[in-house]
């Protein structure tokens, strides 16, 4: 060990040799090694817990324990430590530890937001608290998994003993760190897709809106309603908008485009488009920009001039009954959250033992609800 201090000259010395300084890099990379012993430390336990001590008992000495495990006795008491914070040990004063029963332990699911950073936006609020009801009743508890630096996420849910993590819209940023995380082992994963990931699904299994169903959904009521022109409003980037776009041609259905931009600007060329092209109906997707381009612009359209108004029926589009309401539209009532699903497959897998699966979700075939205009 060597002890660095700042002479009178403002150089740093190590034991009195003179420009010497402390190597930073190496030091970080000391700390990054004994993170790793820690980690395998406690999986290390997490295994030996559950094969050997699912119905509870003592565990022997420490220093027994720590050679067992090949690691030092201060990484294994540090181990031990976050174990018995998780509720997998109790200590006893003079009588040491005693790992708890399988049966009788805080089961934990870990979630993950976006990019898992901490004090993250909490978007789509309905299928996030779906996801966690549908968890709680099947007796598991919650544990966020954050981390300024998304290369430790694994390692913290790890270290909080979680038995599963669902990771909800991750950005592409982050799928190296979903397909290492699956790729380990260390426990079931399932992931919450985002319009983003639409078509790149990432290296686990996945929920996602399935927007093919959605978009078939749409025409078929485009056609069932005699509905010949209709213009389409969403961002020609994303998997919707190419479906929808798709099928309405091939239904023999005029169809145009409009791409969401900027409400201030947005609204008045997007008035401008309905009044030129008069559709018999607009569809919409459901992103909040959008549906404020389109409600500004259909305001200032004459109730007597307004085409019809198609939506999915999302956490958003459920506000606008309340705050647009002098403006009538129908929605397709979708047939379940996206969280829910990811929760319920993964509770099958973790109780029943169900292999984990891919699933999506549209909309009800008989799901459609019409919303008049009030005053």
């Amino acid at each position: 060990m060597r002890l660095y201090f700042q002479c009178r000259k403002g150089k740093y010395c190590g034991y009195g040799i003179p420009g010497r300084r402390p190597q930073k890099e190496n030091r970080m990379q000391d700390d990054s090694v004994n993170n790793k012993i820690f980690i395998k430390t406690i999986k290390a336990l997490q295994l030996l817990f559950n094969r050997e001590y699912r119905e509870g008992g003592w565990l022997p000495g420490g220093r027994e324990m720590a050679k067992r495990l090949g690691v030092s006795h201060s990484t294994y008491r540090k181990a031990l430590d976050r174990l018995e914070q998780e509720s997998f040990v109790r200590s006893f004063p003079r009588k040491g530890h005693y790992v708890i029963a399988c049966r009788e332990r805080c089961h934990k699911i870990g979630l993950v937001l976006r990019d898992g950073s901490e004090s993250p936006f909490l978007e789509d609020c309905e299928s996030f608290a779906s996801c966690v009801q549908t968890l709680h009743d099947n007796g598991f508890e919650i544990q966020l998994i954050q981390s300024t630096r998304p290369e430790q996420l694994h390692e913290n849910a790890v270290a909080h003993g979680v038995d599963g993590l669902i990771w909800f819209k991750p950005s592409r940023d982050a799928l190296p760190y979903v397909r290492g995380i699956t790729e380990s082992g260390d426990f079931p994963q399932m992931v919450v897709c985002g319009s983003n990931l639409s078509e790149e699904k990432p290296f686990a299994h996945w929920v996602a809106k399935d927007y093919p169903a959605i978009a078939a959904a749409q025409t078929g009521l485009m056609l069932a309603r005699n509905y010949r022109k209709v213009l389409v409003v969403g961002y020609a980037s994303e998997l919707w908008t190419r479906e929808i776009l798709g099928r309405l041609v091939a239904g023999g259905i005029r169809t145009e485009f409009f791409e969401s931009r900027n409400r201030a600007a947005g609204a008045d060329e997007l008035k401008a488009a309905i009044t030129s092209f008069q559709p018999s109906c607009v569809i919409s997707c459901n992103g909040a920009t959008t549906l404020n381009l389109v409600f500004d612009a259909f305001s200032g359209i004459p109730s007597e001039a307004r085409p019809a108004l198609l939506l999915s029926e999302t956490e958003e589009v459920r506000r606008r009954r309340l705050a647009e309401r002098n403006i009538p539209f129908m929605v397709m009532e979708e047939d379940g959250f996206p969280g829910q699903t990811a929760a319920e497959i993964l509770v099958d897998h973790m109780i029943r033992g169900i292999p984990l699966r891919n699933a999506g979700t549209g909309v009800l075939p008989d799901g459609l609800k019409c919303y008049p205009a009030h005053s």
